[in-house]
């Protein structure tokens, strides 16, 4: 049985900036060479993979379910009887423009907006944090 669902993307003012970005390149080309093409291309990737960037968690009662699309082809699983702790914590500063996807040694972080982050403490010492717009639901989570 579901408990809840959140889905995130990241915030139109960083999406509004790369498609800035990517007009600008446009119009750079047109006036200086050839060479900016690239660049052009480059932006346009960028613009489409941010654009289409979401995370999508999942809770059920035996296990928490997460994917980041376009990057992850399936969902990934976490067992509730693999986690040793969850919390919500409140970050000071988290990447930039808001935004943060990142393996460290400290855990895995996909932040995409949000006030608070999931702090999910797994068995083997990994952990891992998303950002959440939905606190309350995951306090009321029993482990």
């Amino acid at each position: 049985m579901i408990h809840f669902e959140e889905t995130q993307a990241i915030n139109r003012t960083f999406k509004i900036m790369l498609l800035i970005l990517l007009i600008l390149f446009l119009l750079l080309s047109t006036f200086v060479n050839k060479a900016f093409i690239i660049g052009i291309l480059i932006s346009f990737i960028f613009f489409i993979i941010f654009s289409s960037l979401k995370l999508t968690l999942t809770v059920f009662d035996d296990k928490i379910a997460y994917s980041l699309t376009p990057f992850h082809k399936s969902d990934r699983v976490i067992l509730m009887s693999t986690i040793a702790g969850i919390d919500i914590i409140q970050p000071s500063c988290v990447g930039v423009f808001g935004f943060k996807i990142k393996n460290t040694m400290q855990g895995t972080y996909y932040f995409l907006g949000g006030a608070s982050m999931v702090r999910i403490k797994i068995m083997n010492g990994k952990t891992i944090y998303f950002s959440t717009k939905h606190h309350t639901d995951w306090q009321t989570l029993q482990i």
